[in-house]
């Protein structure tokens, strides 16, 4: 195998500058086995040279000792076939040291070596670079060599890619062989996913991609989430992805807030802890539980406290009922959160019965209008009520009594052509839903009629009669109410 030096390519080398993001690196070759294959065997037509001195763990060593009368032979050694795929540029980092010339037993100053290395697909060659002649003298150190990255530029096209390295009357150690690209990040940034994208060729840098933002995740903004990779892997993010309502961020997704928190707009802040007594709906809001109300101003505060509303009373009666009084009673409500209460009887005669942050369970009305309906509203009310506006009433109504009848009104009496003697009335001024019947008394005698008017009979003209009449009724009871 001859080489034409001149046809021998300079190294590249990329000092790469991170933009925000530093690149992921993606290894095919390292004989380290860090990742990636470390495959190497010599090629079969120069093994009758002897090449290869020995392997070892830690790296491995060449050295060609053949026969000096033919200087014209080279040691190769391969890596295996990489596959690549959808690859722009490969990066190649070497570190090698080379033996003295002592160790190969030359004398100065004939003391000449050199090693190259020769990339290609499989099958042809795609560059060859030169490693630097190094020509270490007797009294010296081993002297190390590191390469930056070299750049095999614009791969896309290739499918494959193998390392050669040729030697020439050299000697010395392969410290680290490593073919490695850079890849645009397959993770979540900022709640937007990014797909796996090997990065861009130099001249197509930057490369743009778009992100989906994460499950429960809207864009924020006007910009659609989205990067700008580099060739050596690094990025730039545009726009970014917030937790909808009810969603809090949880590194790389949003998570529904837990029972009892809420949040209530689109961000990544945290849940926040629904208010004392009340409880979340669908991690959006809060809602007071049953009999529980927030301060006023504050009723669509879902952070805000709950206050419990007054109960209502219990077992009201009313008893002892009159044609003008009657007496009302209830119990307290068995929880206690009431404080007062307020008492209104709505159509009380003018003083309009009312009584403010009364404690009693007991009152009585006076005053009142016989045979007519009454309302009453009992109050309750805590120390709360005027702060959350809950009052909750009570209402009570009642009828009192149908008061006895009074006098017939307007009495007229007219003689008969037959000499007898009609009595004629009106009813007298009386409320109830009674019928009322009369009593005449006169003679000794009583009748009891239905009518206003009542005749005697001409046999009896010649005497004279004091007539008694009064009105009655029959009340629920099936006692006889006079007037």
């Amino acid at each position: 195998m001859k080489i034409n030096r001149y046809m021998l390519i300079n190294l590249v080398f990329s000092f790469c500058c991170v933009t925000n993001y530093n690149g992921e690196k993606v290894y095919l070759v390292d004989n380290y086995s860090k990742s990636g294959s470390s495959n190497w065997a010599n090629i079969p037509k120069y093994l009758k040279y002897n090449c290869v001195d020995k392997w070892s763990l830690d790296y491995f060593e060449y050295c060609f000792v053949g026969n000096l009368l033919y200087p014209e032979n080279y040691c190769v050694l391969e890596s295996s076939i990489q596959n690549l795929s959808n690859v722009s540029n490969v990066f190649i980092n070497i570190t090698i040291k080379t033996k003295t010339c002592q160790y190969r037993k030359i004398k100065e100053p004939n003391c000449y070596n050199f090693l190259n290395l020769s990339i290609s697909n499989g099958e042809n060659e795609i560059m060859q670079v030169s490693l630097p002649g190094i020509t270490v003298p007797v009294e010296n150190q081993d002297q190390y060599w590191l390469s930056n990255d070299l750049i095999v530029s614009d791969v896309i096209n290739k499918s494959t890619i193998q390392l050669k390295f040729i030697s020439h009357n050299y000697c010395g150690y392969l410290l680290n062989v490593s073919v490695f690209y850079y890849k645009c990040p397959n993770k979540t940034i900022q709640l937007v996913n990014f797909p796996n994208s090997p990065a861009p060729s130099l001249n197509n840098s930057p490369f743009k991609i778009k992100g989906v933002c994460s499950k429960n995740a809207v864009t924020y903004g006007t910009i659609n989430p989205y990067m700008n990779c580099y060739s050596n892997g690094s990025y730039i993010l545009f726009g970014e992805c917030w937790c909808k309502e009810g969603y809090e961020k949880n590194d790389l997704d949003c998570e529904a807030c837990k029972d009892g928190y809420f949040k209530n707009k689109v961000g990544n802040n945290i849940c926040e802890k629904c208010g004392l007594n009340s409880k979340s709906v669908l991690g959006t809001s809060c809602i007071c539980n049953e009999g529980f109300y927030r301060f006023q101003g504050n009723e669509n505060n879902s952070a805000a406290i709950c206050y419990k509303a007054p109960s209502r009373v219990q077992n009201v009666t009313v008893h002892n009922i009159t044609v003008q009084s009657a007496t009302l009673s209830w119990m307290i409500p068995t929880d206690h959160f009431v404080d007062y209460f307020y008492i209104n009887c709505t159509n009380c005669p003018s003083q309009n019965f009312t009584l403010r942050h009364t404690l009693q369970t007991c009152i009585f009305i006076d005053g009142l209008d016989s045979y007519t309906k009454y309302n009453v509203v009992i109050e309750s009310r805590n120390n709360v009520s005027a702060l959350i506006g809950k009052v909750i009433s009570t209402y009570v109504q009642f009828k009192t009594k149908i008061k006895a009848p009074g006098s017939v009104q307007d009495v007229v009496t007219n003689v008969n052509s037959d000499r007898s003697v009609t009595i004629i009335w009106k009813s007298p001024h009386w409320k109830g839903d009674k019928k009322l019947k009369y009593k005449v008394k006169y003679n000794g005698n009583e009748f009891i009629i239905s009518e206003t008017h009542y005749t005697i009979s001409s046999s009896s003209t010649d005497k004279s009669f004091t007539v008694e009449i009064a009105g009655y009724f029959i009340d629920d009871d099936g006692n006889q109410v006079n007037g």
